[in-house]
C-alpha cells in the first residue's frame, strides 16, 4: 500500500473530524415573544437562528433519523480500519471502510441538500463543506486502495531485533548471549640495548628449546 495514499486518507478523515466542530447548518425559526391575556394567541414574534454541527442535531436519511455525531465517529473508524488492514494488525473488511465512507457522504450530502432547498431560511456553514470534501476523499481512497496491499514494516521488525541483541538490556544488565569480539593487545617491539645484540626468536617456540632466556634475548656473556 502506498504510504502517501494512506496519509492522504488520514488527512481526509481529519477534515471530517475538524468540520464536525464547525457549524454545519443554521436555520431560521420564528418564536412568539408576546401572547394575549388568555395565552391563546401570539401578538409578537421574533426570528431566531439555530445552528447544528457534527455533535449537535440530527438528520433524517431514508426515513431514519440519525444523530450527527455518527459522522465523525465513522470517519475515525475509516482511518483505523484502513490503517489496521495496511499494517496487518487488524484484518478489517474493506467493505466496512467503504460503507462507513458512503454513510458520511450521504449524511453530509443531505445537509447540503437541505441548505440548498431552503436557501431563504437556512445558512450553510463551513463545517459541512469541509466535512463533505473530506468524505469524498475518504470514499475515493477507500475504493482505490486494494485489500491485499500492506505497508512493508520489515525495517521496524529488524530494528526491534537489533535492539534485543544489544550488549545491554533496558535495565542496564549485561546480556550474556551477546559475544564480545576478541580484542588482542598489540605488543610493542623490543628495542636493542647498546652492545646487546638481539636475535629474532619465534614466540611460539619455547625458550628452552633454543637454550635462551625467557626474554628471548641473547646474552653475549653466556657460555
Amino acid at each position: 500500500m502506498n504510504k502517501i495514499l494512506l496519509i492522504a486518507l488520514f488527512v481526509a478523515s481529519g477534515f471530517v473530524l475538524l468540520g464536525s466542530f464547525l457549524p454545519w447548518l443554521s436555520f431560521k425559526t420564528t418564536i412568539p415573544t408576546e401572547f394575549s391575556a388568555d395565552f391563546k394567541e401570539a401578538k409578537a414574534f421574533m426570528d431566531q437562528f439555530f445552528t447544528i454541527n457534527g455533535w449537535r442535531g440530527e438528520v433524517t436519511l431514508f426515513g431514519i433519523t440519525l444523530p450527527n455525531w455518527l459522522v465523525p465517529i465513522a470517519a475515525i473508524l475509516v482511518a483505523l480500519t484502513t490503517a489496521g488492514r495496511a499494517t496487518g494488525n487488524w484484518d478489517a473488511p474493506r467493505k466496512l471502510s467503504i460503507g462507513l465512507a458512503v454513510f458520511c457522504t450521504l449524511h453530509l450530502g443531505t445537509v447540503l441538500f437541505v441548505a440548498g432547498a431552503n436557501s431563504e431560511s437556512t445558512r450553510l456553514g463551513f463545517g459541512a463543506i469541509l466535512g463533505m470534501f473530506g468524505s469524498l476523499g475518504m470514499l475515493g481512497l477507500t475504493i482505490f486502495l486494494r485489500e491485499d496491499d500492506q505497508i512493508d514494516l520489515s525495517y521496524v521488525r529488524e530494528a526491534q531485533q537489533n535492539y534485543g541483541q544489544s550488549s545491554y538490556s533496558p535495565q542496564g544488565v549485561a546480556n550474556p548471549d551477546y559475544a564480545q569480539p576478541d580484542m588482542q593487545t598489540p605488543q610493542m617491539p623490543q628495542m636493542p640495548m647498546p652492545g646487546m645484540p638481539v636475535m629474532d626468536v619465534d614466540p611460539e617456540q619455547p625458550a628452552e628449546a633454543k637454550n635462551l632466556p625467557p626474554t628471548g634475548r641473547v646474552d653475549p656473556y653466556m657460555d
